[in-house]
């Protein structure tokens, strides 16, 4: 389940790389799932990842072994400062992660813990300062076998953990 889906890179990427996997994507926003739904005709992937429009995992009736997100994590207060091909080509939506940067991956975490099964995996990505407090998070909602990868430019950048 790629939860937070934009254009679909991260869902297309995943059935491409594993032909046997079925993929859930979600987004709130419709446009986004129309181009992420185009971008994965045209991957030939189209079949086997189903766009849904949601609000995170509210209310959703299927089960996942794995859960990953790369949601809005920029403070509100940043957007302005961004780059101009950032701040002026990313949907507002894709950007904003509230006051602090935390507010969707917080949200997140409390329902990804009553909706995934024992044993399911999470891998979220997240700002560069929010790595430790995604892991005390993930810990909190009783995640086990918690690590954080560094990117390229070595920022602590992928939060996973196992229910």
């Amino acid at each position: 389940l790629d939860v937070g889906t934009g254009s679909g890179c991260i869902a297309i990427t995943l059935a491409c790389e594993r032909k046997d996997a079925v993929l859930y994507a979600v987004d709130i926003s419709e446009a986004a799932l129309t181009l992420a739904h185009t971008n994965a005709q045209n991957f030939g992937v189209a079949d086997r990842v189903s766009f849904i429009r949601n609000d995170l995992l509210l209310n959703l009736d299927f089960t996942v072994d794995a859960l990953v997100a790369n949601l809005p994590y920029i403070k509100i207060s940043e957007i302005a400062d961004l780059s101009k091909n950032v701040r002026d080509y990313e949907p507002f939506l894709a950007l904003d992660g509230g006051p602090d940067g935390f507010q969707l991956i917080e949200r997140l975490i409390g329902q990804a813990s009553d909706f995934m099964p024992a044993g399911a995996h999470i891998f979220l990505e997240t700002g560069y300062d929010q790595a430790s407090r995604t892991a005390s998070l993930l810990e909190l909602y009783n995640f086990t076998d918690i690590e954080i990868t560094r990117d390229l430019s070595g920022i602590p950048r992928i939060i996973s953990g196992k229910r």
